[in-house]
């Protein structure tokens, strides 16, 4: 994105890929991924409760616990984002140090 945005606050971008068994799929070798693993079905500690959805909380969690989130991403604010949204354009930054 700083690429093509050179004036953009706009860093990396990693895709938080939740899938069964970790399972890669075509598009991890054009996109940034992370591979993170489902919620089970049922309810136990570890497993959805008949929410699907679960997952997408669950996925935000193994990011932050990895050594990607480590390692690979150094910028000092990160935006989370649903995965049904779309990026048309840069937002603004509006992240400051008090908020």
């Amino acid at each position: 994105q700083k690429r093509l945005h050179p004036c953009s606050d706009l860093g990396s971008f990693t895709r938080l890929f939740n899938t069964p068994g970790k399972a890669p799929d075509k598009l991890m070798d054009e996109i940034p991924t992370l591979l993170v693993s489902q919620l089970g079905h049922g309810r136990c500690s570890e497993c959805d409760h008949g929410f699907i959805v679960m997952n997408r909380p669950w996925g935000v969690v193994q990011l932050v616990e990895s050594d990607h989130w480590r390692s690979a991403i150094d910028e000092e604010y990160v935006m989370i984002m649903e995965t049904d949204h779309m990026i048309m354009k840069p937002p603004p930054n509006q992240a400051t140090p008090d908020r």
